[in-house]
């Protein structure tokens, strides 16, 4: 027991200043560990920072690696069509230029013209798959922007079919545009007639002899265009394979051509930024409808 006022003292002053020791030891290691806390607060949200950065990057070089893929397989497409579709019929129109040139003495009026006939054809064949290769690419750019216009829909539509024109009356196919003279539509010009174009020249193609008709009405909230033929018509599974698949079903024409799919690829491709839609009616030996539904834009 302590026996003096003096030892009192003393352990008050000894509790006392222990007490302020440890209130001050506390007081440092909550401060420690509050900095501590900051600190690794900090770090996480810089390494949380960095792991959105590198997801960032992950993701961007997934894009890379899928363009990098996609235009592989666009470019052995294109080699493709170029060395098979391209090559092959020039060098026919070649081979058929210089023996017309070489027998002209000999060969009849009607052997040159069937001659020149055949050359025509595959000069128009070449010139609208080049087209169509040139628009596939830059449309393939992600960077096409309609610039919508209000154009006359029966005069570009009578464009397009005088192209065709010759090809049609040599396999007395008649053209018929019964879209009213005065029947217009909010649209991009090229590509609108980019995909009547590839329309009509697939008519053409699978049509042996009959008429293509082309029609158009506007609705209440939507204009409607249809290309009919009386052709050979198309299989379901080709039809499936346009509506549902990327790669579509190439078709035999009427003088035993591979078709190579590109063309209904661009028609695809340009309808969604124009605000349209397509039906296919069709079977062996029946035609073919082919329906555009375009909403306003």
């Amino acid at each position: 027991m302590l026996k003096n006022p003096e030892q009192i003292l003393y352990f008050v002053l000894a509790g006392a200043a222990l007490a302020g020791f440890f209130k001050l030891y506390s007081s440092r290691l909550l401060k420690v560990k509050n900095e501590l806390a900051k600190k690794v607060s900090k770090r996480t949200e810089e390494l949380n920072t960095l792991n959105s950065e590198l997801k960032g990057k992950i993701i961007e070089l997934d894009k890379v690696a899928q363009n990098l893929t996609e235009t592989n397989r666009l470019r052995e497409r294109l080699l493709n069509i170029l060395s098979h579709d391209v090559h092959s019929p020039l060098r026919f129109s070649t081979m058929v230029g210089k023996a017309v040139l070489t027998k002209k003495e000999e060969l009849s009026k009607e052997e040159i013209i069937d001659a020149l006939t055949d050359i025509n054809q595959t000069s128009i064949r070449i010139l609208l798959l080049i087209s169509n290769i040139l628009n596939w690419v830059e449309y393939q750019k992600q960077n096409f922007t309609p610039r919508f216009t209000i154009e006359n829909v029966h005069q570009m539509v009578q464009d397009k079919m005088e192209f065709f024109r010759f090809m049609a009356e040599s396999k007395n196919i008649k053209l018929v545009n019964s879209i009213p003279a005065d029947a217009v539509i909010r649209t991009d010009k090229t590509a609108f007639g980019v995909i009547i174009q590839n329309l009509l020249n697939n008519a053409v193609k699978f049509t042996p002899d009959g008429e293509i008709e082309v029609n158009a009405h506007a609705g209440d909230s939507n204009f409607i265009l249809t290309i009919a033929d009386t052709g050979n018509g198309m299989p379901k599974e080709s039809i499936d394979a346009i509506n549902y698949s990327q790669a579509i079903i190439p078709l035999i024409d009427t003088e035993n051509l591979r078709g190579n799919g590109l063309g209904w690829g661009l028609i695809k491709e340009l309808l969604d930024p124009l605000n349209g839609t397509f039906e296919i009616k069709s079977g062996e030996g029946t035609g073919t409808t082919v329906t555009l539904i375009f909403l306003p834009v």
